[in-house]
């Protein structure tokens, strides 16, 4: 997802939309014009990722809906290869090539994108949400949060009800 930074005197649209931007912001910035625009490119993405976690390898989708059912508790890769009946390494490499990681960065992902969702839901808080996803420690918990999302999970949780609020 790319957008354009373009000032008024040299907007060509049909230029923009030709060199691969999907979308274009003016310049100079007015705020809600970049909020409007992010969120839309936010959504987009979104629906877009939707299969981002699932697999046509049924072992790995065994896999993943394993990790999912347990995602407030730690799994050991040996312990989820014993469970769906094979070895670690052919376990990381059908995840590989199902995912493009391992079944821990997988999890990772999953929890983080799981966070995302219930933190623009507002109705846990951030502690819950951590507990809920595995991490017994908050922090630990905000710093995988802020690695993924690049914000910390309070910050994400305001600006995404702050979208939602009209204007």
């Amino acid at each position: 997802m790319q957008l354009a930074l373009v000032s008024e005197n040299s907007l060509y649209r049909k230029a923009i939309f030709a060199s691969g931007y999907s979308d274009y912001l003016l310049w100079p910035l007015i705020e809600q014009e970049v909020v409007s625009r992010l969120a839309a490119c936010i959504a987009q993405i979104e629906r877009g990722s939707a299969g981002v976690f699932f697999s046509a390898d049924p072992l790995v989708q065994k896999s993943c809906d394993l990790l999912a059912q347990r995602v407030d508790r730690q799994t050991a890769l040996s312990e989820l290869a014993r469970m769906v009946g094979t070895n670690r390494t052919t376990l990381v490499n059908r995840f590989e090539a199902s995912f493009g990681c391992g079944p821990m960065t997988w999890l990772r992902h999953y929890r983080m994108a799981e966070a995302a969702r219930r933190l623009r839901s507002g109705h846990e808080s951030v502690a819950e949400v951590a507990e809920s996803l595995g991490y017994g420690n908050s922090n630990n918990f905000s710093t995988a949060f802020k690695a993924i999302h690049g914000l910390s999970p309070l910050r994400y949780r305001k600006m995404a009800l702050r979208r939602e609020k009209p204007v």
